[in-house]
């Protein structure tokens, strides 16, 4: 017969080689597999602002509005006011190419092409494409002060034509 005496039970571990044995396991758990590397991205140089202007206007000419408007955007881009006419030109056409695809965007972009071209003084260009920006997003705070702005401009234009006829 066996006699289970908790002191039988005991075991010994070889004492000096424990503490090493499991700092050794704690550290090869830490240890992340052997994966390679992955690269570090090097970053675009960050274009000037004419640089972007002779892309964007590349890209208009070749009829590419849509580049042209996402370069505008991921640059913040703001034009100075010769250029606002062109670059509302690229975001009138790309907010019309959108109206039925991605009526959101197309509001944005019919809104933008609107606020570019007041800031070029052409305000019967901006109510047309502000018009459009409230035909697909009706509640649009931002195209209908923009619409009211335009407006305006027009009503004072035609109202000045009107006195120097009349005197």
């Amino acid at each position: 017969m066996r006699n289970d005496s908790p002191r039988q039970r005991i075991r010994s571990l070889p004492w000096p080689s424990a503490p090493f044995a499991l700092a050794a396991e704690k550290a090869l758990a830490a240890k992340e597999p052997d994966e390679p590397a992955a690269p570090t991205p090097t970053p675009k140089p960050k274009l000037t602002a004419d640089e972007i202007w002779k892309e964007i206007e590349a890209d208009i000419r070749h009829h590419r509005y849509d580049e042209a408007v996402e370069l505008s955007e991921a640059n913040e881009f703001q034009p100075s006011r010769a250029q606002a006419r062109t670059i509302a030109a690229a975001y009138a056409a790309d907010a019309k190419a959108k109206r039925k695809s991605d009526p959101q965007t197309c509001a944005r972009y019919a809104t933008k092409a609107g606020q570019y071209y007041l800031d070029a003084d052409e305000p019967a260009k901006a109510l047309e494409t502000l018009d459009i920006a409230l035909a697909v997003a009706p509640g649009d705070a931002q195209a209908k002060a923009f619409h009211q702005q335009a407006s305006h401009k027009i009503a004072g234009s035609k109202y000045k034509e009107g006195m120097i006829a009349f005197q």
